[in-house]
């Protein structure tokens, strides 16, 4: 994950292309219908799924990632963070969609389990797993693009 946090030092850090080329390549994939999505190739796939579920946890937490879609993404978004290894992050996922099975809806689940989501979230910002960066790491060098 890139998050910033404020630092007094006065340290430059130089920021990771690795995450600027993950974030330009999901930017210009927003608006994609699902049908264009399952065409593209296996890196932008990754891409765009890891920067949706990083996104929308970011923005408002698991229960609005699921919420929004229903849980539509949750399986390829699943196949994409075991092919990028982020273990820790598809079963803070994982859990949380158990949750949402318990309910009629996802909406329903993140109103009626909101201490066991802020618990994912928080899990989730603590998994210590860059998204970003795994996810160029997997396909560098592999002919897939990076």
């Amino acid at each position: 994950m890139n998050i910033g946090v404020e630092d007094d030092s006065k340290v430059a850090v130089e920021p990771d292309p690795r995450h600027r080329a993950f974030y330009e390549t999901w930017e210009s994939m927003l608006g994609l219908a699902d049908s264009e999505v399952h065409g593209l190739d296996a890196r932008r796939r990754a891409v765009f799924y890891v920067g949706l579920l990083e996104a929308e946890v970011m923005n408002g937490g698991l229960g609005q990632y699921l919420s929004n879609s229903e849980g539509a993404h949750v399986d390829a978004t699943l196949r994409c963070l075991a092919e990028i290894g982020a273990p820790r992050t598809a079963a803070i996922l994982t859990e949380a969609t158990r949750l949402g099975a318990t309910a009629e809806s996802y909406t329903a689940a993140w109103d009626s389990h909101g201490r066991a989501f802020e618990r994912l979230d928080r899990e989730f910002l603590e998994s210590g797993e860059d998204l970003a960066g795994l996810t160029s790491d997997a396909f560098a060098g592999t002919g897939r693009g990076g």
